[in-house]
């Protein structure tokens, strides 16, 4: 069968169209004769993440960001990749995160971290997303503090560059010419007293080998006698224990006495011997010398008012009926309170 020259033509074409479209997706990373499937991720920001940047796990790229948009009805105006991911590479599980990261020159890619999850994930799901912190950030998290200590240090160099301003000012040279002359008489002094120091020594060198020798010897007659020295402040020890011990036994046994005569005090108290011991340990007793007491006040009162009724003078009479109702009274209550007194 003789082809045709328009069918050879048309082969052709759709031969360089094919070929074209395929070239096309490979140069986009993606192979038309492997099985994908697409897996989303959300985002706040993408860090400059771009369409065909690739999508790695452990540094193997398994697929490619095939879009980034705005999510569709987003108030927060939040960013969705879109990847497309070869199945047969890996199998990825629910819970894997999808992460952006980049390389120091500035390249973005989207690592996946697998999670423990056994269970794998079917085209269109969504991974959980983050972002890796950029060299950017990690510069400026370095450079900070280094620029606060830069800045402190400029402002301490500021401090001493104006310090030596003021000492080096007219009044500062005046202050350090000043400061030099002292330090000069000082040290002239110190000369001159190092001076009379050694003349001193030169002088009475022979005085103080005498005083050394002295010492030397009272040093010699101390370490010969070392042993007397000794048994002398042995026997003063024991001497001074002799005398505590004695002033002890003395206290002691004055203590001992005084104890055994305050126990025997007590015991005549408790047998009611003597008068202290009557008047605890007698009741009746007690309550008799308790209501004389209240009759001797009744009587010291009833004189200090009527004291006419006791002492009489013929020419005056003292007192009428109304003063001996008063004092018969008085009399009857002072009964009464006795018999009270003696029943308890």
């Amino acid at each position: 069968m003789k082809i045709s020259k328009e069918f050879k033509i048309g082969l052709v074409v759709i031969i360089a169209l094919a070929t074209t479209f395929w070239g096309f997706n490979l140069l986009k990373g993606r192979n038309i004769f492997k099985k994908t499937m697409k897996l989303y991720a959300v985002y706040q920001n993408v860090n400059g993440l771009t369409p065909s940047c690739p999508v790695k796990v452990n540094g193997y790229k398994i697929g490619m960001v095939e879009e980034v948009g705005f999510l569709p009805g987003d108030p927060d105006g939040r960013l969705l990749v879109t990847m497309r991911i070869d199945e047969k590479d890996f199998i990825i599980t629910k819970g894997t995160l999808a992460r952006i990261g980049g390389d120091l020159l500035g390249s973005k890619e989207v690592t996946l971290e697998p999670s423990e999850s056994r269970i794998p994930v079917i085209s269109g799901d969504t991974l959980y997303s983050g972002i890796e912190i950029g060299l950017e950030q990690q510069v400026n998290e370095i450079i900070a503090p280094l620029k606060v200590k830069v800045e402190n240090l400029i402002s301490s160099v500021d401090t001493i560059v104006v310090s030596f301003k003021e000492i080096f000012d007219d009044d500062g040279m005046r202050n350090v010419k000043t400061g030099l002359n002292s330090l000069r008489a000082t040290i002239q002094g110190v000369e001159t007293a190092i001076g009379q120091v050694n003349g001193l020594l030169s002088s009475e060198s022979p005085k103080i080998a005498n005083i050394i020798t002295n010492v030397e010897s009272i040093s010699g007659t101390i370490k010969n006698n070392n042993a007397e020295i000794k048994n002398i402040i042995e026997n003063l020890s024991s001497f001074s224990d002799s005398l505590k011990m004695v002033e002890i036994r003395k206290t002691v046994n004055q203590i001992d006495r005084t104890v055994a005569e305050l126990d025997s005090v007590v015991a005549k108290i408790n047998r009611g011997e003597g008068t202290v011991g009557e008047l605890i340990n007698n009741r009746g007793l007690y309550n008799k010398l308790d209501s004389a007491a209240n009759n001797l006040n009744v009587l010291i009162e009833d004189i200090k008012e009527n004291p006419g009724d006791y002492v009489h003078i013929n020419l005056i009479k003292i007192g009428d009926g109304k003063k001996k109702e008063e004092k018969q009274k008085k009399k009857e209550a002072a009964r009464i309170e006795a018999e009270r007194k003696k029943k308890e």
